[in-house]
């Protein structure tokens, strides 16, 4: 209240973090979070990088407010720093609010307030009457991005109790993955949406405990577990695993399909359709399912029995196979030059390997190869499942 410089936010913003200030002792519960509700129009000094940089080093996330000057965020410090997270305010329609700043910079939005037509429309504030000291507490109805800001550190704090181990960037990219579209409109750019932090935390603690954040295909096999489509492993200390780097076995690779269809109702014969897959089989339903869709016929053997070997791990060449004949067998002609430099025109499954790399499902590796008797992991069957239901899925 009674004014100051940008040299005492920053000297704060060390302090909160842990940092040692002249004249002050050090912090005994250093920030895991620091938000900056303020701001104003100039470049961002090297006093208040230096701040951010030596906050968000010590694993503090630094989120500040975008501005309220209805200009680029570019334009405003802090949120011109960089590694902070920065934050534009939406009104009630889910629009930008009319005074937020916008631009590139601007990495979420949240809810600001709206006050035009009435306080109410405003986000309730906590208040202090003091002007050199603490005075009494009391609330308010205010619009800015400095009510947007807390909405974000706020959640921010949530996923960091709910996973210490995250990392400042981790909690951004988190942040900004589980963002929704904006119901509204911004122009010229608000980031990737509004904060959604019941999404955030779903991700904050994943199903998984041998999923950690970041690992690839993080989000599809994330995915599997929301849709139903694995459930994993229960270990003996409690956890649930989903073993992502082992191979995927055509009794399971059954199971995941059966459930992406949505486990229609389907009733297997009395007898199997296999002769090593017994009707006490778990997955009996499934495989029996997959037969009668045609996706596999399995094996005939020289006694004139068919095999489903249920237990053998699947093949990249024969996962094409899989999935061309669960989308249909969709007309399509293969092309005569290669696609993969591993994957010659005589190749078994060259025309289904081609087709699944036609729909983007599979691109193969850089080096231009698909590695098509390579077994198929966990992890890429996820990502297998994933493209295959954004691509054809209802």
């Amino acid at each position: 209240t009674c004014g100051g410089f940008m040299s005492d936010i920053s000297d704060g913003i060390i302090w909160a973090a842990g940092g040692s200030v002249p004249g002050l002792p050090l912090n005994p519960t250093p920030a895991r979070v620091i938000n900056l509700s303020l701001g104003g129009v100039s470049t961002c000094s090297h006093s208040m990088q230096e701040a951010v940089n030596f906050a968000v080093g010590r694993g503090a996330v630094v989120v500040a407010a975008a501005g309220n000057d209805a200009i680029s965020a570019s334009r405003t410090q802090p949120a011109n720093c960089a590694n902070v997270v920065v934050v534009g305010a939406g009104d009630r329609d889910g629009s930008r609010a009319r005074y937020s700043n916008f631009g590139s910079l601007v990495d979420i939005m949240a809810p600001g307030g709206n006050t035009t037509g009435g306080e109410t429309g405003g986000i309730m504030s906590t208040l202090n009457s003091g002007t050199s000291r603490p005075g009494a507490e009391s609330y308010d109805y205010y619009q800015g991005t400095s009510m947007a800001a807390p909405h974000v550190a706020g959640t921010a704090a949530m996923l960091l109790a709910a996973n210490p181990a995250l990392t400042p960037g981790q909690v951004e990219l988190i942040l900004k993955e589980t963002a929704r579209p904006l119901p509204g409109t911004c122009a010229p750019h608000c980031g990737p949406g509004l904060l959604d932090a019941g999404a955030a935390m779903a991700t904050a603690v994943p199903p998984f405990a041998d999923v950690p954040f970041g690992i690839q295909f993080y989000d599809e096999m994330l995915w599997m577990a929301a849709e139903g489509i694995s459930t994993g492993w229960t270990e003996v200390n409690g956890t649930t695993t989903y073993r992502p780097f082992q191979s995927v076995n055509r009794d399971a690779m059954a199971a995941f399909m059966y459930r992406l269809e949505g486990s229609p109702a389907y009733v297997p014969p009395k007898k199997s359709p296999f002769a090593d897959v017994a009707v006490t089989n778990p997955f009996y339903k499934e495989i029996a399912w997959l037969n009668s869709r045609g996706i596999s016929t399995g094996w005939r053997e020289a006694n004139g029995t068919f095999t489903y070997r249920p237990t053998t791990p699947v093949n990249r060449d024969a996962m094409a196979a899989f999935m061309y004949r669960y989308a249909g067998s969709p007309a399509y002609t293969a092309p005569r030059s290669p696609m993969f430099s591993d994957v010659p025109s005589s190749t078994q499954f060259y025309k289904e390997i081609s087709w699944l790399a036609s729909t983007g499902i599979s691109t193969g590796w850089d080096n231009g190869t698909y590695r098509p008797v390579s077994p198929v992991a966990r992890d890429a069957m996820a990502a297998f499942m994933k493209r295959f239901d954004d691509t054809f899925g209802q």
